[in-house]
């Protein structure tokens, strides 16, 4: 039986969160990753609990696989602090299926992934924004409320002890939406010892003054270029687009030949 607040036959949040898992601690299986054969390419590239999802089809579309996140350079944003962005491959542009159309266990994955690689680049501050809530919350048929506990949950538990996370929002709607959630998250006793270090900030990710991070997250793509949203304002205030995504590319090549590399070891 639902929980007592579904109305009109509809399931609640509570029971969206239970089927999903999402009421225990989530658990990642320890796994081979393609990237940990190689150090200098899993500093730039992290894909656990992406690997049921990827198949050698999807690798033959370029593409990288969903839920990984990837670390570039970050153009003329260096110049006001922030030395990094880190991309979330949250699902293809345009594709649909399997392994490409983005979930809440893909943006998880991102979030998870993401935080990852700010810690093998050294970084003690990460910016995340609400990534699948813009473009692609639509395609994930998901409440933006279960999304953004998804979001907030996953960033807690995958930050560890020592690196800070600004959640960054735009708008009051979602701003008002992640302080709510956060507090709620922090005032039980499992989660309690981060709450200095986790912290919601309205306002632009590219500006430095908004969140004091020297990296941010951009929500992208399996296809590993910028697009539209917060990745086009990220593009934007780079100044510098078009190489990022030309070394956004020599990651994913890379990515995409120790995998076929790995496939047939």
């Amino acid at each position: 039986m639902g929980n007592k607040n579904s109305t009109h036959g509809m399931p609640s949040i509570s029971d969206i969160q239970s089927s999903l898992g999402l009421q225990s601690p989530t658990q990642v299986v320890k796994e081979e990753l393609a990237e940990e054969r190689d150090p200098s390419l899993a500093r730039v590239i992290a894909t656990a609990g992406t690997g049921t999802d990827y198949t050698k089809n999807i690798a033959g579309l370029k593409l990288l696989p969903i839920g990984s996140a990837f670390y570039t350079s970050s153009g003329a944003l260096r110049t006001v602090g922030i030395t990094g962005v880190i991309h979330a491959a949250i699902g293809s542009i345009s594709r649909e299926g399997k392994g490409l159309t983005p979930t809440l266990f893909s943006v998880s994955n991102c979030v998870r992934n993401c935080l990852t690689l700010a810690k093998r680049n050294n970084h003690q501050k990460v910016a995340l924004p609400f990534i699948g809530g813009m473009l692609f919350l639509q395609r994930t048929g998901l409440d933006p409320e279960v999304l953004a506990r998804a979001v907030i949950r996953t960033a807690i538990e995958a930050k560890g002890r020592h690196l800070e996370v600004r959640l960054v929002t735009f708008g009051e709607e979602h701003t008002n939406l992640f302080q709510s959630i956060l507090m709620e998250f922090l005032a039980q006793p499992q989660y309690s010892e981060h709450t200095s270090s986790i912290s919601v900030c309205p306002g632009d990710i590219t500006k430095f003054e908004t969140h004091g991070c020297d990296v941010i997250v951009n929500a992208a793509n399996m296809e590993g270029r910028f697009f539209g949203g917060v990745s086009g304002a990220i593009a934007l205030a780079s100044q510098n687009a078009a190489a990022i995504d030309k070394e956004a590319a020599k990651i994913v090549a890379a990515f995409i030949s120790a995998y076929l590399s790995s496939q047939r070891a």
